[in-house]
Formats: structure tokens, C-alpha cells, sequence
């Protein structure tokens, strides 16, 4: 098998050109190596997404995809970076910028330090009140009664394992200057087209399966797609986040959604391969879909999800008289990149929107990285509900807006 060193100068060789001078410079160290393989992929896409933009502008074509890797030799790259991440189990933080002080206040670019750490450094929430690891989470944290805890507890800590960390590496130039309608600027603007990392939080909404006699087709996954004979039987999962996190397609194909970061030695999955099924600035919503062929897994994930509405209807029908004076709110999140946090508040009102959506306010703690966290209210809870948290103002958090 070729070394490291060997598939990072034939990677570099293909995207960048074979007699190129940096090629002298390759630093034979492998934690070396792998740093500038991180930089390089990042400088090589950014490169070639700016000629496409250019290119779209002039012909008004779609933006189109990024550089086209050899998936063997990227699948083996990866796997010496995951052994080599500082978080064990996690994804790498190699590309992740340092902390910027003028982020969105609920998404984040941090470099996945712990809470206490950014306690000197973010602005947000210093001292990183209202957040529970979720391994220390217990009937404790909720101060209800005792049934309505042992159930509500259950229904948080399914809704934590459908809790996602959303990675997105792009920027979209289709970013607007501001929110439609008024002169408050929208996030990124100024980052258009380029490839930092930033980090935000979703939820797995819904997971569906599908065979040839569907009308479906066949798998259109990464290893199908290079396939000779695709799967005929697959399944799409799809995410909710923030449009804020993820604003179009173009940021979709340059995103990595992250389950199973409950704690720093947890055993993650990482999904790249996404797209936009339905994105609302006003509302700051958008639906993600990825789609794999790996049944075991979509079975689990469904079987989570179904256990979710149950336990969630449950709490309704049993507890909601009580837990109307209680307007208790829950959010899992991944605030600054960190492992889950539950955060756990009260509404404090509702705002109507347009189109009979509605906000809710509230003040469950949150941190940039929140962004795109699903807003549990037990007791309230439709199968149809699906706000997320959005951003801050006068104090207060508040949700995009939802049915």
C-alpha cells in the first residue's frame, strides 16, 4: 500500500499540476502531511468554486459541483486523519478556523475546545450557564413531577440521538446582503465563496426506504453513483437545521452532518452528500437529504424516529394540562462544537408570522454552534412541528419560523 506521504503528493500532483514547485516544500512528517493535505483540498476547492462562480456569472449558468476526488484514495486519507484527531471517535478538526469574534451568534467556527474554555471567549453566553452534558442529564435537571420527568426524560434523550452537529465548508455567493425585507444583515454575507468551516446543530426529521417497485429508481449514494450495479433497495434521510447554517445547494454538497457526538469518546458517524429539499429565509429553516444503502443503519435511524413521535404524542396526552403552566422548552445542541448539551427553559410567548407560522421565544440557554437545534416543547409537540432555533435578541432566544 502507498504511503501517506506517496497519495497526498499523487492527490496533489492530479489538482494541482505535476511539476509544480510546492511539491519540493511536502514535509515528510505525517501529522505534517495530513495538515497540508486538509489546507490543500480546502485552497483546491475554493480555487475551483470561484473559476466556476466566475464562469456561472458570465454564462449564467448553475453553480456546479466541486472537484472530483478518487474516492479510494480520499477514503484512506480520512481514515489516517480520524486516527489522528485529537477527539477521539469525533471528526477532525485539522481545517477548522481559530474562534472569530464577528460570527453569527448561533452558529460557531470554533475549533471544538471545551465549554469551560470558551468561557474567556465568547460573548454569547461567558460563563456557559443552562447547559447539561448529556451524560448528566437525569430526572433531576427537569424539577417536574416525578412521572412527567421519567417520561420526558426518555422522549429528550431519543430526540439527542437524532441531534446531529452540522459541518458546512462553504459559503454560498447566493447569500443575500440582507433579510428579505428589512436592512438587518444576513449572516455570511461578507464570507460568500469562501471555504472556512462553521458549525451548527440539526435534527434527523424523518428516514424513508425505497425499492425498485417505488418509481424511485435505484441508490444515487456516492459509491453507488461510481457503481456498476446500484443498490435497488435505499433509503434518504433527511435533516432540519437553520437556512443560516446551510443556505442553498451549493453549501449542501460541502456539508457533514456528525451523529453519535455525545461525548469525547463517543463513536461517531459522519454523512457527507447532501442537498437542499426546502429552504425559507424568513422562516430560517431548510430540510436536508442525504441518501444512502447502508440498511442497517437506516433502520436504526428509523426505528428512532419512530419512537420519538411515540414517546413525544404520549407526553401530550398525558401530561398537557400540567405542563401548560410549565411552557417548558428543551434543546439538544452542539454549542461551539463541543459534544451535546441539553439546555433546559420556558417559553416565554409566541409571535404569528406570514403564512401561519409562528415563533417562539424563550430562554433555554444557547451558544454560537445552536443554530438549527430542534425547540422541544413536551406537551406541545405535533407530529408536524419542526421549529429550530434561530438567533437572540433583547435577551432572549427565539426559533425560525414554523407551522
Amino acid at each position: 500500500m502507498e504511503s501517506i506521504k506517496d497519495l497526498f503528493i499523487n492527490y496533489y500532483k492530479k489538482e494541482k499540476g505535476e511539476h509544480d514547485e510546492e511539491l519540493q516544500n511536502i514535509n515528510t512528517d505525517e501529522t505534517h502531511v495530513l495538515c497540508q493535505l486538509t489546507e490543500t483540498r480546502l485552497k483546491v476547492k475554493n480555487d475551483l468554486l470561484q473559476k466556476q462562480v466566475i464562469e456561472r456569472e458570465k454564462t449564467s449558468m448553475e453553480l456546479t459541483e466541486g472537484p472530483k476526488f478518487n474516492l479510494n484514495e480520499i477514503d484512506i486519507l480520512q481514515e489516517h486523519i480520524r486516527e489522528r484527531s485529537s477527539l477521539k471517535g469525533t471528526a477532525s478538526t485539522l481545517d477548522s478556523p481559530l474562534y472569530q469574534e464577528n460570527v453569527h451568534p448561533n452558529t460557531s467556527t470554533d475549533d471544538g475546545l471545551d465549554l469551560v474554555k470558551r468561557s474567556k471567549v465568547c460573548r454569547k453566553n461567558p460563563d456557559h450557564n443552562g447547559f447539561v452534558p448529556l451524560k448528566d442529564l437525569n430526572d433531576n435537571c427537569l424539577h417536574l413531577h416525578y412521572d412527567v420527568n421519567n417520561l420526558i426524560l426518555q422522549t429528550i434523550k431519543i430526540l439527542a440521538a437524532l441531534t446531529v452537529m452540522v459541518q458546512t465548508k462553504f459559503t454560498s455567493p447566493r447569500r443575500p446582503k440582507f433579510y428579505p425585507g428589512s436592512k438587518e444583515p444576513y449572516p455570511y454575507y461578507n464570507d460568500r465563496r469562501s471555504c472556512g468551516t462553521r458549525i451548527g446543530t440539526g435534527k434527523v426529521w424523518e428516514v424513508n426506504k425505497y425499492t425498485e417497485r417505488d418509481g424511485k429508481g435505484r441508490c444515487r449514494c456516492i459509491t453507488c453513483q461510481v457503481s456498476a450495479a446500484p443498490s435497488l433497495v435505499w433509503g434518504e434521510i433527511r435533516v432540519d437545521t437553520a437556512n443560516c447554517v446551510v443556505f442553498d445547494d451549493s453549501e449542501a454538497r460541502h456539508t457533514t452532518c456528525v451523529l453519535g457526538y455525545d461525548d469525547i469518546e463517543s463513536p461517531v458517524v459522519s454523512l457527507d452528500g447532501w442537498e437542499v429539499c426546502g429552504a425559507e429565509i424568513e422562516g430560517d429553516f431548510c430540510e436536508l437529504r442525504h441518501v444512502t444503502c447502508n440498511l442497517e443503519f437506516i433502520n436504526k435511524l428509523e426505528k428512532m424516529c419512530v419512537r420519538f413521535n411515540e414517546l413525544s404524542t404520549e407526553v401530550n396526552v398525558k401530561y398537557r394540562r400540567f405542563l401548560s403552566m410549565e411552557k417548558l422548552i428543551v434543546i439538544v445542541s452542539h454549542p461551539h462544537g463541543n459534544p451535546k448539551q441539553v439546555s433546559i427553559g420556558k417559553w416565554t410567548h409566541k409571535r404569528d408570522l406570514d403564512y401561519g407560522l409562528t415563533r417562539y421565544w424563550y430562554t433555554a440557554a444557547t451558544c454560537p454552534g445552536s443554530a438549527g437545534a430542534y425547540v422541544y416543547r413536551p406537551g406541545f409537540r405535533s407530529l408536524s412541528d419542526r421549529h429550530v432555533h434561530s438567533g437572540t435578541k433583547s435577551g432572549l432566544n427565539y426559533s425560525g419560523g414554523e407551522l
